[in-house]
């Protein structure tokens, strides 16, 4: 019988799913490639969960970064690290995005599978408006979300990658349901549901907004990724990549 954590696990197991073998080898070593050099920048992480890729940004020499989510579970647990850790230039702020102001103007924002929320245009521009107004001039927004830029999503087609998403009776319509389980190794499975959104929905909120640039960017498999596991370990994922970088600049 599947175990589905109550809240509390889920904060706490959230952690556990930044192990499994694309967010390790693939999500994070793209993400740090993609954003440079971080000494000096101000960051703004949306959808920071428990500040992962914050205290992240610190360790790469960021002088400021802000981190927003909507769970008080999750700012909790990212604060108690930051007081364990003796960390400073980081803030953590409980927050829907879609109600958030204008805190700074940020050199660089980044949000990892936030965009995925949304269940609507309309949640799609609001989120991309604020991303917008929180940016300096010639700032970079980078995400990664899930790639529906294919329909592949088959139930157990990422099972070797410890995640299984799946879009019920094929349902690609904007603001359908997408249900993902991730099954970190002896820790339980978390349940997570988002949403299906056209590609170009994505493209025409961040244009309408403002943003002069946006670009879809394939993530890349780490060297050590490669090594650790084989090549022919990730020919699937390589077929049909669950996730992709968005880049956008003001």
């Amino acid at each position: 019988m599947k175990k589905i954590p109550n809240e509390e696990e889920l904060e706490i197991m959230y952690d556990f799913s930044l192990e499994i073998p694309t967010r390790k080898y693939v999500e994070e070593p793209s993400i740090l490639m993609h954003l440079g050099n971080l000494k000096g920048k101000k960051i703004l992480d949306l959808a920071c969960r428990t500040g992962h890729y914050a205290f992240l940004f610190q360790k790469k020499e960021a002088e400021k970064i802000v981190g927003v989510d909507i769970s008080p579970r999750m700012i909790k647990l990212a604060n108690r690290k930051k007081e364990m850790l003796g960390v400073q230039n980081i803030e953590f702020i409980e927050k829907d995005v879609k109600d958030l102001e204008k805190l700074d103007e940020f050199d660089i924002i980044t949000s990892i599978f936030l965009l995925n929320h949304a269940k609507s245009e309309e949640e799609v521009r609001t989120i991309a408006e604020v991303i917008y107004k929180n940016l300096k001039e010639d700032g970079i927004f980078l995400s990664c979300t899930f790639n529906f830029h294919h329909k592949g999503y088959i139930r157990d087609r990422y099972k070797n990658y410890k995640i299984d998403i799946s879009i019920k009776e094929d349902d690609y319509s904007n603001g359908s349901p997408v249900n993902i389980e991730i099954i970190p190794d002896q820790h339980g499975r978390i349940f997570i549901t988002d949403y299906f959104m056209d590609p170009r929905v994505y493209e025409k909120a961040f244009r309408d907004v403002g943003f002069k640039s946006f670009k879809w960017i394939s993530l890349t498999i780490s060297e050590e990724g490669k090594e650790k596991f084989g090549e022919k370990y990730w020919e699937e994922y390589i077929a049909y990549p669950y996730d992709i970088l968005i880049k956008a600049i003001k």
